[in-house]
C-alpha cells in the first residue's frame, strides 16, 4: 500500500514520497514554516516502489545545503511498513498435478464404491438363489431315495461267520449237510450223528434187557393192545394198560442230545436248513460232499442213479407199524 499522510488532504498515489520532500529538491529558498500538526507517514513494500526506485536508484532524500538556517520541522510522524497489498487483485494460482491427481484419484474411489455396492447386492442375490436352489436339490434326492427303496428291495449283507451256530450241529460242531429234525423239540443234527447218539442208546437198553428184540417189538403187542393205542390219550383205562404192558416189556428211551425230551417217533429230514448251509458253503468256498452214486448204460447214454437203502436208517429204533 503507498505512503500516505493522515491529513485532510492525501498525497497522490503514485508519488513515492509527499509534496515536502519534492519542494526541498526542486529549491534552495527558504520555505514557510508550516504549521505543526500530527502527520502520519505510512509506507508500503508495494509495486510503486519498484517504480520509485527506477527514478531514484539512490532512495535516499539529498537536500543541498543550505546557507541560511532552516526552521526546523515540528511534527510528529509516524511511519508505517505494512506488506498489505489488498487494495490489488488476487492473482489466481493454477492447481498443481497433484492437486489435479488427488482428485481424480478420489472421483475413482467413489466410483469404485459404487461398482462395490452393486456387486455385493448381486452378490447378495446369487447367494439366496443357490441356497434355494440347495434346498430344491436336497427335496429331490430325499424323494429319489425314497422312490429307489420302493422300487428296489434293500440289500443285505451278512457276514458267513456270524451263522455259524445254526448251522453247526451241536454234536460233531461241523456243518450239518444232511441235517434231521426232531419233532418233538424242533432241534436238529447231523443224521449221522443222531444215529449215533440213538445207537449208544439202543446198545444200553440191550444190555440191561438181553430178551428185548426191536424188529418183533410190533409183533408180540396183544391185537387189542394194538387197536386202543390210537386212542390212548382219550381213554384212561387204556393208558393203564399201555403202562402195565410197558413195565412188563420195557423199551428204549430215546431223547434229544441237547434238551433231553423223549424222543417217540423218526426224525424228519430239515431240507430248508439244508439249503442254507449248502449257500453258506459255497460263499465260504466249501464243497458239500456227495454219496456215491452208480451209473448203469441202457444203450442210450450213462444214467446216474443214486443208491437207495431198502431199509429207511430209523427202523432199527422205530420199527414200522
Amino acid at each position: 500500500m503507498p505512503a500516505t499522510r493522515a491529513t485532510s488532504k492525501l498525497p497522490h498515489r503514485h508519488d513515492p514520497f509527499p509534496e515536502v520532500h519534492r519542494n526541498k529538491r526542486k529549491s534552495n529558498s527558504p520555505q514557510p514554516q508550516a504549521p505543526a500538526s500530527d502527520d502520519v507517514i505510512v509506507l508500503s513494500s508495494s509495486d510503486d516502489e519498484a517504480r520509485a526506485a527506477k527514478r531514484a536508484p539512490d532512495n535516499k532524500i539529498t537536500t543541498t545545503p543550505n546557507k541560511h538556517p532552516k526552521s526546523t520541522l515540528q511534527s510528529t510522524e509516524v511511519i508505517e511498513i505494512s506488506d498489505d497489498d489488498e487494495d490489488y487483485p488476487v492473482v489466481p494460482v493454477k492447481p498443481s498435478r497433484n492437486l489435479m491427481k488427488i482428485a481424480e484419484l478420489q472421483s475413482q474411489i467413489e466410483t469404485l464404491k459404487g461398482s462395490n455396492t452393486r456387486m455385493e447386492k448381486e452378490i447378495e442375490h446369487s447367494q439366496s438363489l443357490l441356497d434355494e436352489t440347495m434346498v430344491e436339490r436336497d427335496m429331490l434326492s430325499n424323494q429319489v431315495a425314497e422312490l429307489q427303496l420302493r422300487q428296489e428291495p434293500p440289500s443285505l449283507s451278512i457276514n458267513p461267520s456270524d451263522l455259524e451256530d445254526q448251522i453247526n450241529c451241536e454234536i460233531c460242531t461241523m456243518k450239518m449237510w444232511r441235517p434231521y429234525l426232531l419233532p418233538e423239540c424242533g432241534h436238529s443234527f447231523c443224521e449221522s450223528c443222531i444215529q449215533d447218539w440213538f445207537s449208544t442208546i439202543l446198545a444200553r437198553h440191550m444190555q440191561a434187557h438181553p430178551e428185548y428184540n426191536a424188529n418183533n417189538h410190533r409183533q408180540n403187542v396183544p391185537a387189542h393192545i394194538r387197536q386202543m393205542m390210537p386212542y390212548a390219550g382219550y381213554h384212561p383205562q387204556v393208558q393203564q394198560m399201555l403202562a402195565q404192558y410197558k413195565l412188563q416189556n420195557p423199551q428204549p428211551e430215546y431223547n434229544c442230545p441237547m434238551c433231553r425230551v423223549e424222543v417217540k417217533s423218526r426224525p424228519i429230514e430239515d431240507f430248508a436248513l439244508k439249503a442254507i448251509v449248502r449257500v453258506i458253503a459255497k460263499a465260504q468256498g466249501e464243497v458239500s460232499p456227495q454219496k456215491p452214486v452208480s451209473t448203469s448204460s441202457n444203450g442210450k447214454g450213462k444214467h446216474r442213479v443214486a443208491q437207495k437203502s431198502q431199509k429207511s436208517v430209523w427202523d432199527p429204533y422205530f420199527p414200522p407199524s
